[in-house]
């Protein structure tokens, strides 16, 4: 069954511990061009877009039909100032140009809270994901 905004949004924000073999199964493509659902790296699991959940199970896709393929990305730090500048971004984002495409936003950080996760994912309605450098 499919997930509500709500809940994949509760799901971009949660943090997953790595677990013996969640690595493995996240990682691994399934073809030449297959990325896999998601990456782990320093004890940490993320889902790669469109994927969501605790091992990536889930499928966020955009709410508009999309003819490009792409992502909008940014690199932050967790200071207040950063995040008050992202959230600040990311609401204009929103406003004056991805409500009309949706491309999905990847966040690359060196180690977010779930506080500070949570407070990206809530400053706009882009489809936000996470990524360790």
């Amino acid at each position: 069954h499919s997930l509500s905004r709500a809940q994949l949004r509760e799901l971009a924000a949660s943090v997953v511990r790595e677990a013996p073999t969640l690595r493995y199964f996240l990682e691994r493509g399934r073809g030449a061009n297959d990325l896999g659902r998601g990456r782990c790296s320093e004890g940490v699991c993320e889902c790669l877009p469109p994927f969501r959940g605790a091992t990536c199970e889930h499928q966020d896709p955009p709410r508009i039909e999309q003819r490009l393929r792409g992502v909008i990305h940014f690199i932050t730090a967790e200071t207040e100032q950063d995040l008050r500048d992202l959230s600040r971004a990311l609401g204009t984002l929103w406003a004056r140009f991805n409500h009309r495409f949706d491309y999905p936003v990847v966040i690359f950080h060196e180690g977010l809270s779930p506080i500070g996760r949570r407070r990206i994912v809530q400053a706009s309605e882009n489809r936000i994901w996470f990524a360790l450098l």
